[in-house]
């Protein structure tokens, strides 16, 4: 059976998938904007007409400006809370305090949060998903806000499995420790057993990203690049079941 007539029902999962993580991935540059510009906007009209407005107009402006601030808040403490639960803690305040937080954060934490999840989702990559070497020079990390981590430097993260269990995987990723973006998501192959190919990148948001610490003199080193060192395999044995099943 050709893995084709699982199309439509993967897109429409897909889909689901997509915005998901990109609800986390964007929700400080869309919501959070979005409702400031509200805010801004009634903040605006009430001052302009704030002293030609009887009592019934005054009250809807106050309503207004009042619903506004309440759903600015809102945002913010969705946004708090998706920081503190997936965002490392790299500030710029101090340009080589950053750096070195940069680096334990590739080689440390990043890489070895994936080659300890990647199992509990119930497939492996065919080959090692490696992470970017951090740079050389401190001050190129302060250049970036948000932190962009393109894994496998960009290039796919390959999966063998059912068709279940492969979209099981990709869904996984709204569960990982760190906000991540799964993009370009394709299928090949003849079930049972198809291969699922797919780009994934990490964002992350600095604290004091809008206001760096003072660069310093360029100098040293960054350590090498993390990696999951991952098994190279042709699939799940055909009696395992699809996880969650």
């Amino acid at each position: 059976m050709n893995a084709s007539k699982y199309i439509t029902p993967l897109t429409i999962s897909i889909a689901g998938v997509f915005a998901t993580a990109l609800a986390l991935a964007l929700v400080y540059f869309l919501l959070i904007k979005k409702t400031q510009a509200v805010l801004s906007t009634q903040t605006g009209i009430y001052n302009q007409y704030v002293q030609y407005e009887g009592p019934q107009e005054l009250k809807s402006a106050n309503d207004k400006v009042t619903q506004a601030t309440v759903a600015k808040q809102l945002v913010q403490d969705k946004w708090t809370q998706i920081q503190t639960s997936r965002d490392p803690v790299i500030d710029y305040s101090n340009v080589m305090n950053a750096w070195s937080q940069y680096i334990a954060e590739l080689n440390f934490h990043l890489a070895p949060s994936i080659e300890q999840w990647m199992p509990s989702t119930g497939i492996r990559p065919t080959q090692p998903i490696t992470t970017p070497a951090p740079p050389a020079d401190p001050n190129a990390v302060i250049s970036k806000n948000p932190i962009v981590i393109p894994l496998n430097a960009g290039s796919p993260i390959q999966v063998v499995g059912t068709f279940p269990q492969i979209l099981h995987h990709v869904a996984a990723w709204n569960n990982f420790n760190r906000i991540v973006l799964i993009d370009k998501l394709t299928l090949a192959g003849i079930s049972p057993w198809v291969t699922g190919s797919y780009t994934a990148t990490v964002y992350e948001f600095p604290l004091n990203g809008t206001t760096p610490g003072i660069t310093v003199p360029s100098g040293g080193g960054g350590g090498g690049g993390g990696g999951y060192s991952g098994q190279m395999s042709s699939g799940p044995p055909m009696n395992q079941l699809p996880p969650g099943r």
